[in-house]
């Protein structure tokens, strides 16, 4: 009995193991109506007033992350949910306290509401998607389990109007269809079908109805793929495939530090890890050895900056920089998908011909407000709203920006135009950071590595980091080696 392998924390080369860092969540959160406009980040909620441009703040006792926020289809609710293990609803026009706090067994990491607007979705790291009534009377309404993942972290949750289906995807590259139960608190036992075509995670889905009595699913992750689907057959109908990023190269001492690509030194995202997105590929991978002893010096030359082996990588993994799809969104009065890719300073704006759904690029938009677009929605009139900022932890910062549509047909950035000088700081919260502060923010991870799977391209790599295969080098060297010294030629 407890002969098993154990894990050993990830140890860097310099310092003690310290946990790895989430990703930045960044959300916008859009009223039905266009009254309202929220901005999560953090564990801060800010509000904004369209109607008598006025901003406020949202009481939320938690101080942890928030990963989701969204009103529901009728404009009554707002649902907010993190890192607190719960997520929470507020009451519209009601902003002082939250009417009712839904807990979870894991961290919240998509939500979502029926099309009626009385129930709530929430899924959880686990892989578990619970089911709730809203309930103005209880504080603390209980929760029933709907479906499960099977122990992987559910990434969004997508429900179409006519709430016969519901959409769950998640880090395993799967996209569940199934089937909306008479009676949610039994489950939804019947799975209608799997959309599989993603080769890495799926981060994000939604319903769109740009065809009358016509309902398409869209999909998209880290592989850089926006997919669409006939969610009934799980038919794929059209794809998208998100180009990379130019190769980077390092630059040698006499030519200097390079610039990014918008000419524009990056404030923080130089040391930031954003950058190394692949497309299943994680650096900071564990190692599994036995025992817990510290790593040999082999292994700390090896260690990534997050102290994991770094992996060797492929050409494929060199040239798919800036196609893993943090977010998209779609408009909701024309064919549009508006992306948002890992590392890239701009939105792509793609098009869907509706007859054969064929997706084209149609522009790329770039904010220079907006640093690293991680987050975009489209509210009903065809306005679309941007969010980024600094890649680090920590930061109550949030960079906006908004787009509409010109005489010509493109996207201008029109965010000055429409909010005040005033309520776009409040809003936005930027911090003036100088040069000569002793502590410089810590990068945070990037999505890649918070959802993408370990992998390594070479198995003898990989067997370099077990003991036994250490082990069985240094008897293979000593059965070799004779007492006196001499190889044994035999």
């Amino acid at each position: 009995m407890g002969g098993g392998r154990k894990r050993r924390k990830q140890v860097p080369s310099g310092g003690a193991w310290q946990p790895p860092v989430e990703a930045v969540s960044r959300i916008v959160a859009l009223h039905p109506s266009g009254t309202y406009a929220v901005v999560a980040v953090g564990d801060k909620l800010r509000g904004y007033d369209t109607r008598t441009q006025e901003t406020f703040n949202i009481n939320n006792d938690s101080k942890a992350i928030t990963r989701v926020a969204a009103f529901s289809p009728c404009g009554r609710w707002l649902l907010v949910g993190g890192d607190d293990k719960c997520f929470k609803l507020w009451k519209v026009d009601s902003w002082d306290a939250c009417m009712n706090t839904f807990k979870t067994h894991k961290k919240v990491s998509a939500g979502a509401f029926t099309p009626d607007g009385n129930h709530c979705i929430a899924a959880d790291k686990f892989g578990d998607v619970y089911y709730g009534k809203i309930d103005s009377e209880t504080p603390t309404p209980p929760l029933s389990l709907l479906l499960g993942h099977y122990c992987s972290i559910v990434t969004s949750v997508s429900i179409p109007r006519d709430g016969k289906t519901v959409a769950t995807t998640d880090r395993d590259n799967k996209v569940r269809v199934s089937v909306w139960p008479d009676d949610p608190s039994k489950g939804a036992f019947e799975i209608q079908s799997y959309c599989m075509g993603h080769s890495s995670f799926v981060t994000s889905s939604c319903f769109v109805h740009w065809v009358e009595n016509s309902t398409v699913l869209v999909t998209a992750g880290g592989d850089g793929k926006v997919l669409l689907w006939n969610h009934v057959e799980g038919k794929l109908l059209g794809s998208f495939q998100v180009p990379p990023l130019p190769k980077f190269e390092e630059p040698s001492e006499e030519d200097g530090a390079p610039e990014n690509s918008t000419g524009k030194a990056d404030e923080v995202e130089g040391a930031s890890s954003e950058n190394c997105g692949g497309e299943a590929t994680e650096e900071g991978a564990e190692a599994e050895v036995e025992g817990d002893s510290e790593p040999d010096e082999s292994e700390k030359e090896d260690e990534g900056e997050m102290g994991g082996p770094s992996h060797s990588s492929s050409p494929e993994q060199s040239t798919s920089l800036g196609n893993v799809v943090v977010c998209f969104a779609a408009a909701t009065n024309r064919p549009y998908l508006a992306v948002a890719a890992e590392g890239r300073d701009e939105v792509l704006i793609l098009e869907c011909d509706v007859s054969d759904w064929t997706v084209s690029l149609k522009q790329s938009l770039a904010f220079s407000e907006v640093s690293r677009p991680c987050f975009v929605n489209f509210d009903e009139d065809g306005r679309l709203w941007v969010a980024g900022g600094p890649v680090v932890t920590e930061s109550d910062e949030i960079h906006l920006g908004m787009a509409e549509m010109d005489s010509s047909g493109n996207f201008i950035s029109t965010i000055k135009q429409r909010i005040p000088p005033a309520a776009l700081a409040f809003l936005e919260c930027r911090s003036k950071r100088s040069s000569e502060d002793a502590t410089p923010p810590k990068p945070a991870s990037s999505l890649s590595q918070t959802l993408g799977k370990k992998g390594y391209k070479e198995v003898d790599f990989r067997k370099r980091y077990r003991a036994d295969y250490r082990d069985r080098e240094i008897m293979k060297q000593r059965s070799e080696t004779k007492p006196n010294g001499s190889k044994d030629n035999s």
